[in-house]
């Protein structure tokens, strides 16, 4: 059993899916670089206009990240709009 998180049969789907995950961890460590940033904000396309990958790829390197303690969640907000939690996430320190 492979013990760091992917969607499942996800890499069956599509070969370059660790690719493209190892290339989002990148991109994500490079925004949380200047501070906290919403698990909503890591789902948007990033200020420099670079194409933005799938969320299956998004959320599988948050997850990895995370596994690994380079990432750790910042805070959790209640959102007023919606039943959901609003996540924000900053570098480990």
């Amino acid at each position: 059993m492979n013990d760091v998180y992917t969607y499942p049969d996800y890499t069956e789907r599509d070969p370059s899916f660790p690719d493209a995950v190892a290339a989002e961890k990148q991109r994500v460590l490079g925004r949380l670089a200047t501070g906290s940033v919403s698990h909503m904000e890591l789902l948007c396309i990033p200020s420099d206009n670079t194409p933005l990958q799938p969320r299956e790829v998004i959320e599988t390197a948050i997850v990895q990240l995370e596994q690994a303690g380079q990432i750790e969640k910042d805070h959790e907000t209640e959102a007023t709009s919606h039943q959901n939690l609003i996540v924000s996430y900053k570098l480990t320190s």
